[in-house]
């Protein structure tokens, strides 16, 4: 039996507490941001939408106390992308790609805890007016038609109705290329944490200057792998800081709180070279954003 809706905000919990949580479920960054949006805007007696995930019942249920929790995958939007040469496809757990966001006729069909395969610019408008909550971590910044996806978004949230999400990183960020975990013919494994690309080099780099400079720590065909990754590939969006403060002023939805996040250093010189690299853009310290925006009464 679902608990019913509280105007008390739940109890803080502990790093012991955050840390049981990561270990029964398998997670990492998801849970702290999850009972963020817990303690901000309140997840207990609702319908949540997750946008770009695909978070387990017994957390969200059980745990959070969501009344229904659905949860949208495109199921080609892979951390490992199986169309790098030296990555392996990883499959988003929960998922079942036969039920098609798309196939959704109505809300009426929708189980209390579900994992659709779709575009999250593609939710029906079967589902209009449906959610209170669309919680999203770490997806935003995958979400190719950006615009299009904030208006299905939008529609999908009843009036009043609130979406959180924490972004990152994001493309201006310091590891913002988003290098998915590849290995190179020498056996060595890099990924977005841990690669010859220097802070910030997707940015101050052209494609060109960063093949050479890959080529320096690898071999041709992981440096080309790569460079295809790092500049071309569709999973990320390639949005600065600017363009997700534009996206969200131009859309339907009212911003209520727009933060950067995960700020870190930048050194004056450096600082320097990515204005002049990107002019126009100001803002490369912070990893990403944590939004939150509502739809109107």
């Amino acid at each position: 039996m679902t608990a019913p809706p509280s105007t008390t905000p739940p109890a803080q919990r502990t790093e012991a507490e955050i840390d049981a949580l990561r270990e029964t479920y398998g997670l990492d960054y998801q849970v702290p941001h999850l009972l963020d949006a817990e303690q901000i805007v309140g997840i207990r007696g609702k319908r949540v939408l997750e946008a770009g995930g695909s978070l387990p019942a017994g957390l969200v249920m059980d745990e959070l106390g969501a009344k229904q929790w659905i949860g949208i995958i495109e199921p080609d939007w892979r951390p490992n992308r199986s169309d790098i040469s030296g990555s392996d496809g990883a499959e988003h757990p929960g998922l079942d790609e036969s039920r098609r966001l798309g196939d959704v006729a109505g809300a009426e069909e929708l189980e209390a805890h579900q994992i659709l395969a779709g575009a999250v610019e593609n939710i029906p408008e079967s589902l209009a007016g449906h959610f209170d909550l669309i919680f999203s971590t770490a997806a935003f910044e995958h979400f190719l038609k950006f615009p299009a996806a904030l208006e299905r978004m939008y529609r999908a949230l009843r009036p009043g109705g609130c979406l959180f999400a924490m972004i990152g990183p994001i493309w201006s960020a310091h590891d913002g290329h988003h290098l998915p975990p590849i290995t190179d013919k020498s056996g060595v494994r890099m990924n977005f944490h841990s690669s010859p690309i220097p802070p910030w080099g997707h940015l101050l780099m052209r494609p060109p200057e960063m093949y050479r400079h890959l080529l320096t720590a690898t071999d041709a065909e992981t440096a080309q792998a790569m460079v295809y990754a790092v500049y071309h590939a569709p999973g990320i969006n390639r949005l600065f800081t600017e363009d997700y403060v534009a996206h969200f002023k131009d859309s339907s939805f009212e911003v209520e709180e727009l933060t950067t996040v995960w700020n870190i250093e930048v050194k004056q010189n450096v600082q320097k070279a990515l204005e002049a690299a990107h002019p126009g853009r100001k803002h490369f310290a912070n990893n990403g954003l944590r939004a939150i925006l509502r739809r109107a009464e």
